[in-house]
């Protein structure tokens, strides 16, 4: 069952039920009300994955090229390619006396030439981080909707799907979903380099 059709009907129900119990009430005592709550409710929305990133992903994303490791190689041999790293980030108060520098628990290794921007991929994002996205991928882009830019994260990552659907949203019309991530790139062979993200202004 569509999980956001069972969260409206919990609410529907327990609305609408006027029926009197004694003592605890209605709700304790009637099994389809605890039938219902205790359904595991995962939020999904028609655009974007929002939560439990951490999961298999569908094979492609409408409007992107998913592309494999052996595809990869053969494309950065083509041409210049944006790599675009969005493995998520704690972003730390006290970052703001580092000058927006995101304080890692634990050093990551990413592609060649990555450019690493944490959180773009969660499936709400407030205007601060759109702002840091849109701005971070017209910058290396320079300005280029036409430029091809490969998001990726790690294997069964969501981040990486979303923040590819939301770049075609902002008009970018070569956009290439590598769901193997770091994980699929390092089994084949391939180097990986020690990371920092962009930083991150909180003015």
């Amino acid at each position: 069952m569509n999980n956001i059709y069972i969260l409206t009907l919990k609410i529907a129900f327990i609305k609408s039920h006027n029926k009197p119990y004694p003592r605890r009430g209605w709700l304790f005592y009637n099994p389809l009300v605890w039938l219902l709550l205790l359904q595991p409710i995962s939020v999904w929305s028609a655009d974007y994955r929002m939560d439990n990133y951490r999961a298999p992903t569908p094979r492609l994303l409408a409007g992107a090229t998913t592309i494999t490791t052996a595809e990869l190689i053969k494309l950065l041999q083509q041409e210049p390619v944006l790599l675009v790293d969005v493995l998520a980030v704690t972003y730390r108060a006290e970052s703001a006396l580092f000058d927006g520098a995101w304080l890692l628990s634990e050093p990551r290794a990413n592609l060649p030439h990555s450019l690493w921007l944490p959180n773009v991929g969660y499936g709400i994002i407030n205007s601060q981080m759109q702002a840091y996205f849109s701005d971070n991928l017209a910058k290396a882009t320079q300005g280029n909707k036409n430029h091809p830019i490969v998001f990726y994260c790690i294997v069964d990552c969501w981040m990486s799907w979303n923040a590819s659907k939301r770049a075609l949203t902002m008009g970018y019309t070569r956009i290439y979903w590598y769901p193997e991530g770091t994980d699929g790139w390092k089994e084949a062979g391939q180097t990986l380099e020690n990371s920092i993200p962009v930083p991150l202004s909180m003015e």
